[in-house]
């Protein structure tokens, strides 16, 4: 796990150009064993949200599936 201030502090490094740039949710994994072939699957963050009780922000994307579902 990674804690909110290593974030922050991570953030804090980037240039200001990048305030601009998209935030997405990436998945990464092996398509072999051997590592030669790699898949990452983009998703979109739609939302953030904190629940206190857990002590979790919560960074949201939409499943794919449900985007159909919604009207």
């Amino acid at each position: 796990m990674i804690k909110l201030k290593e974030v922050r502090d991570w953030i804090d490094t980037l240039p200001k150009e990048f305030l601009e740039f998209d935030v997405v949710n990436a998945e990464e994994g092996l398509l072999t064993e051997d590592g030669e072939y790699t898949y990452r699957m983009d998703k979109p963050v739609v939302s953030l949200n904190v629940h206190v009780e857990n002590q979790e922000i919560l960074i949201l994307n939409q499943n794919k599936d449900d985007e159909s579902n919604r009207t």
